[in-house]
């Protein structure tokens, strides 16, 4: 059974993306943004095969070697079979109950939302963090409309589980995100493009805590 690790006070997550960086230099970016701070990496490769995502998930698992939290998008099965710290869930994921009947109390569970209602009080016994966004423009979802910092405090008012912004933040506007009560951040293109990621990592981390 794996050991419940604790939840840190302020997130900065880097989500994998192999078709922006190839598995060689996102392995490297890993190691470079663990050991400059970064505590939770989430494997995000829907492209990928079953083999080839737990094959992948195994090396970052190596880098990681208990540095950060290691979170595993969507895919249960892999979550299952590596043993990660938590599982991510989007909007048209199985259902959480079903997850978490599967994966056990010791598995972090988080989901992402795009806008905020009441509704979502229903999952805050089930879940240990929400993904909310996109706070600002991203190229990852281009078509998709920045819902801007406002609904931050809106599910504040109705969940007590730690939100993490998303969505084109960089360390000139990261602070903004967490000033409205964000625990964290969610980055991608920020550090998978970024040619000083220590630098990078230190300038971001700054601003959320």
């Amino acid at each position: 059974m794996l050991k419940r690790k604790n939840f840190p006070n302020k997130i900065l997550c880097l989500i994998t993306d192999t078709k922006i960086k190839n598995k060689k230099e996102t392995l490297n970016i890993i190691e470079n943004s663990v050991s400059s701070g970064f505590n939770m990496i989430q494997l995000r490769e829907k492209h990928m095969s079953s083999l080839e995502l737990l094959d992948f998930g195994r090396k970052i698992q190596k880098i990681i070697n208990n540095r950060a939290l290691f979170i595993i998008n969507d895919r249960v099965d892999i979550a299952m079979a590596l043993k990660s710290d938590g599982i991510h869930l989007g909007e048209k994921s199985i259902p959480i109950n079903l997850v978490k009947n599967l994966l056990g109390k010791e598995f972090l569970i988080g989901k992402s939302i795009h806008q905020v209602d009441s509704s979502l009080s229903i999952y805050e016994s089930l879940i240990n963090y929400w993904i909310l966004g996109p706070i600002y423009k991203t190229l990852s979802h281009p078509n998709s409309k920045p819902i801007g910092l406002t609904p931050i405090s809106e599910l504040k008012k109705i969940s007590k589980t730690p939100i993490i912004g998303i969505g084109g933040i960089n360390e000139n506007n990261s602070k903004d995100v967490i000033k409205k009560g964000c625990s964290g951040v969610a980055v991608k293109r920020y550090i998978l493009e970024s040619q000083k990621i220590h630098d990078d990592t230190k300038l971001i981390m700054k601003s959320i805590t």
